[in-house]
């Protein structure tokens, strides 16, 4: 549900959306009562009016639905010696990843937890996603953190942007990962006291 509001942006151009968009809003309209219904418990009432209200398929260049395939992320794993696997269905953006892996691609990532973390966001009532800390979520975020961080050691994705801290000064906190040097020359050509923490 990230399309622009807020400090969200403002360009509305490509989207891939999850599984739960696209049941309840490409592939038939839903009611208002239904997605307070599906949603209320965790997303903020004004959010989810404003996301019933404007979100429309036409505003997009391109949105599509883009099914999970575990079995076959999980084989690509395992045929590239990685010691993780999803234990459950990743999520939209890990989906995309593995779509631009299996095109022979490496893909420049960011916006990911590169750490285990309280997933934050200003749509979510008291801006945490309780469910997923409580372990109900249908996604893991360990195993995604654990693949992602692999996927970067290996060099199947650059994931330096990931760690980058949400703070005022820019902070790269690579925890234990080696950022790529063209990212850091990036970087700092935008930020010039750029402050890395290995």
């Amino acid at each position: 549900m990230g399309i622009p509001y807020n400090n969200n942006g403002t360009i509305k151009d490509q989207l891939v959306v999850c599984n739960h968009i696209n049941k309840y809003f490409l592939a038939q309209e839903s009611t208002w009562d239904n997605i307070n219904n599906l949603y209320g418990k965790e997303y903020k009432e004004e959010y989810l009016k404003h996301f019933c209200e404007t979100f429309k398929r036409e505003d997009y260049n391109d949105v599509k639905y883009i099914s999970a395939k575990t079995p076959s992320y999980n084989g690509y794993l395992k045929e590239n010696n990685c010691p993780y696997k999803f234990s459950k269905q990743p999520r939209t953006g890990y989906i995309c990843i593995f779509k631009e892996i299996l095109a022979g691609k490496s893909p420049v990532v960011f916006g990911f937890s590169i750490t285990k973390e309280t997933r934050k966001s200003y749509y979510v009532n008291d801006c945490r996603f309780v469910i997923e800390d409580a372990g109900n979520s249908c996604h893991s975020k360990e195993d995604e953190i654990s693949i992602l961080r692999w996927l970067h050691e290996n060099k199947f994705v650059d994931a330096t942007l990931c760690m980058l801290q949400d703070e005022d000064s820019p902070i790269l906190n690579c925890t234990g990962l080696i950022p790529s040097e063209a990212m850091i020359n990036l970087l700092k050509l935008i930020y010039k006291n750029l402050e890395i923490i290995k």
